[in-house]
């Protein structure tokens, strides 16, 4: 009976069991499908592929399961996976194989392609992370099905398009990170209001414009908002104000207008704020700032704020970093700033303040940067306020109205790296006490009135890399102890009253790089030792009473760039001709005689002038004829006939010599160059190459040197000058016959090639029939103010022709660039520069001749998938130097120098060879130095140097930003205006600089191509420095690309951008 009862329960209990077991035998089949899908997901993407032999994927690096076995987690930030370029494309992985994710962070896996739409599938989302890719693509509109999603992170891409409006479903969003991309459109008030719960919201870094929606004030939770370095304008809405939770607002870098906000002041909680680098107006208003007690980093530099700098700001008492440099600021530096005793920086430069330091920035006893520069500040230097200031790394107080004496007091600021004091009236002499300031890597003191001797403590800084100590009265020698300055590498005593001789010691300085002694009273011989200084690319000892022979020692100075030993009395010209870098030497007003050295084709620029050189001048090979290109050796004592090769030079001067003229050589020269007898008949014609002959055949007895004055010239000029007048009259007389004479002329197949001529009627007819008359086929381009056509001429030459379209020839602005393209190339000859064959100045039809470029512009070969490919490392290394040479030709071999003003991609073209040629000259100026040289902005957004914001006036400054500009795009393959706008964050500096190259061409190999890349990266940094007096000049970047060795030891991909921009790596810029 017993047994009968356990059976009976048993078999109730197994019916009450059997849908149990029924379910529990079919769910592990149905969660295995699921589970085997993802298995099979994971493994086709390739990026598990060493985790084959391992069957169970949850127990993978980077993935993770709920209890069913299911994958919730897709995090792989350690795998290695292989670099080959398909397993990198994010589609490999089927994100909608994993129903159940939560969490998707697939940061920094360099991964292309574009955001798949089927994300959107993943409804669970509540982390997604794509972050530091290559991915390319809009946001897809899809993005709304996650709204579970919490946070969202998408910076660091190449992502375009705008911001699709359905972001603002995402209601539960907390963090959107969106910075760093190439994001266009506005931001629209509908996609952000109803983000209620966000707190963190980062769009910066991308070409977002129009203006700042009023509809961000109602995210009440918000705590960092982030809108630098787009292209916003406008006011910055008084609803910014309702933010009252926010911590951190970065604004920097658009082009916002209108004045600061009041509502700013309900801000309590603010710890950063940033409005630097826009165009905002009016006055900082004290009740604005008084409240912002939390305010730890204040920046509204790069504006045009005026009045004067509130009172109010001493109230901000967790202040740490102050920047108001580059506004309008004037008055008084207000004395409640010495109540910020918690401030480590403060910048003021480049305002208008007046008055004296006041006494209460002693007080800031934290501060490590006091920047005072560029403003009308008087008075003295109060010993007391610096002796508490034992913190400071950087005090810049140059160009100012400062008076008295250097307080020695300075010797005791041990941790000071960088002493700027230059362009004050500081009178007395140069403390000893610097000697201590064993930290010490810049000390500028030039232009003062500073007198006495160098005190030979200098010679203690171990550290210094650049002193200063030009323009001023300092008499004395050049301490030996300047021997143990073996850091140095810029120096600078020029113009002083120094004495005795250059000391032999300073051939241990291994590493300098730039010597000027110039315009002093040194005596002797040049020391053999200098020239163990094997690194030196500038050397200028003009203007002393330097004597004896240049030593042969000089070709040691491999690097040797730009020599400059004029105005001196040495007597032996030795061979020194052989360093393979030199471009330009100036030997004239010396006592050399002898011959001329044969090696004279290998340099650029040769002054031998104002000497006693004798015999015949060398043959110029027509290999080298390329490279010479300027050649003084007037007033010597030099004889033979003139070689047909000087007619092909930009600059030739041969006058007061006594040459042979017998051979008929006036064909050979241009027009402009004449011939006579027995007198000077050299001619200069504006605009054109300068040509100085002379037929004189007993002109030098003794050498007329200006140091020493001739009285018979009081009685030579007059007459010369009567000559002079003559001539004058008879070349204008001669020049209407040879207009006279052409016109007469129909040749139809003239030599346009030598044709310079303003009505181009010889060449005129072919250039109409191998166009067809200007037909659009012959069309490959068209600029600002005229299209540019493709033409084979009869003789099979083919140029292009740069014709002004008609309408715009009536317009005076277009007709002065026309003429002034013509004026600047027919001014300049340089292998890098476009060459000028001819042109046609004439009011029914006006077109320039150029050289045919036959790979277009760099601007399309990077934007051109397939050339780009042409386009290696090398290449792109080669194009850079390229555009080197040409800016530093017109910037310091021309006269006056010529500023291009609008450097772009665009304006660089190539040839066959993919070599760069500078073109475009139709906005270059000249650079008058008797004129304020002010005019309206001319360029291209995008290449502007910053500083033409807010001045008009240019210098060759402004080019060498845009340099920088074109020279970060042919490294990157893009435009880099993201990477300049953020090169001050911290973010950027430590990218890596592989990450910022061109992704389409493969990284390069270590050696030459790596070192290249990162030296040119490193000059276009130090070339975008927002202070133009801190750019290098375009002649110390070519002699850097032959020179600098950078010092970095990493391995290229481990090289960050913050490494290329510190002090050491830039030290070659000559302040």
């Amino acid at each position: 009976m017993a047994n009968c009862v356990c059976s009976l329960l048993i078999m109730v209990l197994y019916v009450m069991l059997l849908p149990s077991i029924i379910v529990t035998s079919i769910a592990p089949s149905s969660n295995y499908t699921s589970t085997n899908e993802e298995h099979q997901a994971l493994l086709q993407s390739g990026w598990w592929y060493a985790y084959q032999n391992i069957s169970d994927h949850c127990y993978w690096d980077g993935v993770f399961c709920n209890e069913a076995g299911s994958v919730t987690q897709i995090y792989p930030d350690y795998l290695n996976i292989p670099p080959l370029e398909e397993l990198r494309r994010i589609q490999k992985l089927n994100v909608s194989a994993f129903p159940n994710l939560v969490y998707l962070d697939l940061n920094g896996m360099a991964l292309t392609g574009t955001i798949p739409k089927e994300i959107s599938t993943l409804t669970k989302l509540t982390y997604l992370v794509l972050s530091n890719n290559c991915l390319q693509g809009s946001i897809p509109v899809e993005i709304w099905n996650l709204t579970q999603l919490v946070e969202l992170y998408l910076d660091n891409n190449s992502l375009t398009g705008s911001i699709p409006s359905t972001l603002g479903r995402l209601k539960n969003l907390v963090f959107l990170i969106l910075d760093s991309n190439h994001i266009q459109g506005e931001l629209m008030p509908k996609a952000f209001s109803n983000l209620t719960q966000l707190k963190h919201l980062d769009v910066s870094r991308n070409s977002l414009s129009g203006v700042i929606p009023s509809t961000l004030g109602e995210l009440k939770n918000l705590e960092h908002l982030s809108l630098y370095s787009n292209k916003f304008e406008g006011l910055l809405p008084m609803e910014v104000g309702n933010l009252t939770q926010l911590k951190e607002l970065y604004l920097s870098n658009n082009s916002l207008t209108g004045s600061i906000p009041s509502t700013l002041s309900q801000l309590e909680n603010l710890t950063y704020l940033f409005l630097d680098s826009n165009h905002i107006e009016g006055r900082l208003m004290p009740k604005t700032l008084s409240n912002l007690t939390e305010l730890k980093h204040l920046d509204v530099s790069w504006n045009s704020l005026r009045g004067v700098i509130p009172s109010t700001l001493g109230e901000l008492k967790n202040l740490v970093k102050l920047y108001l440099q580059s506004n309008q600021f004037e008055g008084h530096l207000p004395i409640e700033v010495g109540n910020l005793t918690q401030l480590q920086e403060l910048i003021l430069s480049n305002n208008s303040l007046t008055g004296s330091i006041s006494s209460s920035l002693g007080q800031l006893q934290n501060l490590t940067m006091l920047l005072l520069d560029s403003n009308h500040i008087e008075g003295k230097l109060m010993p007391k306020m610096f002796s508490n200031l034992t913190q400071l790394e950087q005090l810049d107080v140059s160009g100012n109205s400062l008076s008295g004496v250097i307080p020695c007091t300075l010797g005791q600021l041990n941790n000071l790296g960088h002493l700027s004091l230059h362009s004050n009236k500081f009178e007395g002499t140069i403390p000893s006490t610097l000697g201590q300031l064993k930290n010490l890597e810049h000390l500028s003191l030039h232009s003062n009135k500073l007198e006495g001797t160098i005190p030979s403590t200098l010679g203690q800084l171990g550290n210094l890399t650049n002193l200063s100590l030009s323009s001023n009265q300092i008499t004395g020698p050049i301490p030996v102890e300047f021997g143990n300055l073996t850091s140095l590498k810029i120096l600078s005593l020029s113009n002083n009253l120094l004495t005795g001789s250059i000391p032999p010691t300073m051939g241990r300085l291994k590493v300098m790089i730039n010597l000027f002694l110039d315009s002093n009273q040194i005596t002797g011989p040049i020391p053999i030792e200098l020239w163990n200084s094997t690194g030196l690319i500038l050397l200028n000892l003009s203007h002393n009473f330097l004597s004896g022979s240049i030593p042969s020692e000089i070709a040691q100075a491999y690097y040797l760039y730009d020599v400059d030993l004029s105005h001196n009395n040495f007597t032996i010209l030795s061979p020194f001709l052989k360093c393979p870098y030199i471009q330009k030497v100036d030997l004239s007003y010396n006592l050399l005689n002898g011959s001329i050295p044969s090696q004279i084709s290998c340099i650029h620029n040769l002054n031998l002038s104002h000497n006693f050189l004798k015999g015949e001048i060398p043959h110029i090979s027509s290999e080298a004829n390329s490279i010479l290109d300027s050649l003084d050796l007037s007033y010597n004592n030099l004889t033979g006939k003139l070689h047909r090769e000087f007619a092909t030079l930009s600059y030739i001067n041969l006058s007061y010599n006594s040459f042979d003229f017998s051979q008929d050589l006036e064909s050979e020269f241009p027009d402009y160059c004449y011939f006579g007898e027995d007198s000077l008949i050299s001619y200069h014609m504006p605009n054109f190459t300068s040509c100085y002959l002379t037929h004189i055949n007993s002109v030098h007895q003794t050498n007329p040197r200006t140091k020493k004055g001739k009285p018979f010239m009081l009685i030579v000029l007059p007459i010369i000058c009567f000559i002079l007048v003559v001539l004058l009259s008879a070349l204008y007389f001669r020049r209407c016959v040879f207009q006279t004479k052409f016109e007469g002329k129909s040749t139809k197949n003239g030599n346009l090639f030598s044709i310079w001529n303003y009505d181009g009627k010889i060449a005129f007819e072919d250039i109409i029939e191998a166009t067809e008359d200007f037909h659009i086929k012959y069309c490959i381009g068209t600029g600002a103010y005229g299209s540019v056509y493709r033409a084979q001429l009869p003789s099979g030459k083919i140029v292009a022709l740069k014709k002004l379209h008609q309408m715009e020839s009536q317009n005076p602005s277009f007709n002065k660039s026309f003429h002034n393209e013509v004026k600047m190339l027919t001014q300049i000859r340089h292998r890098n520069i476009v060459k000028l064959h001819g042109f046609c100045l004439h009011n029914r039809c006006m077109f320039l001749v150029y050289q045919y470029m036959e790979r277009g512009s760099l601007f399309y070969a990077l934007n051109n998938d397939e050339e780009v490919q042409e386009l290696n490392w090398s290449k792109r290394v080669n194009i850079i130097k390229g555009m080197a040479h040409a800016l530093s030709y017109m910037h310091h071999y021309c006269t006056p120098p010529i500023v291009h003003r609008d450097v772009t991609s665009s304006n660089v073209l190539l040839n066959s060879q993919l070599e760069a040629f500078v073109s475009d000259f139709g906005t270059a100026r000249l650079l008058d130095p008797d004129s304020s040289n002010q005019t309206l902005v001319a360029g291209t957004y995008g290449y502007i140097a910053p500083e033409l914001a807010y001045t008009m006036n240019v210098t060759e400054k402004c080019d060498v930003y845009s340099f920088g500009v074109v020279t970060l795009e042919t490294l990157m393959g893009r435009h880099p205006g993201e990477l300049i706008s953020s090169l001050s964050n911290s973010t950027a500096q430590n990218m890596l600089l592989k990450d910022i190259l061109d992704a389409r061409l493969p990284l390069p190999n270590f050696g030459k191509d790596t070192h290249d890349i990162m030296l040119a990266v490193t000059i276009a940094l130090a070339c975008l420095c927002l202070k133009p007096k801190f750019r290098p000049s375009m002649q110390q970047v070519v002699g850097q690309f032959s020179n600098f060795k950078l010092p970095l030891s990493l391995p290229f991909h481990e090289i960050l951008i913050h490494q290329l921009m510190t002090p050491d790596m830039l030290s070659f810029i000559q302040v």
